[in-house]
């Protein structure tokens, strides 16, 4: 049986992850994309739509990715509580 300091470890290190995976894309991509593109100006369009298209797809992917998470969390947090009482 799981107990809850372990969920809560498992729960952190999944914030934790995806906090750094959010943080280098939105923030570190660009500045490596932008070095590429001040070399490359005939790349400049596609470049940024794919960018864009990426950060769209990774947002939605994460969301999901976190909302499906939580989901089994909470199941395990539940049958916890069930089995205590």
């Amino acid at each position: 049986m799981i107990s809850i300091q372990q969920l809560i470890k498992q729960k952190v290190l999944v914030l934790l992850s995806i906090s750094i995976l959010l943080i280098s894309f939105y923030i570190f991509f660009p500045l490596l994309l932008s070095n590429i593109i001040s070399e490359q100006h005939s790349m400049y369009l596609p470049l940024a739509w794919g960018y864009v298209f990426f950060l769209f797809v990774l947002t939605w992917g994460i969301g999901l990715f976190y909302a499906s998470y939580m989901k089994s969390i909470d199941r395990k947090l539940t049958k916890y509580k069930q089995a205590k009482d």
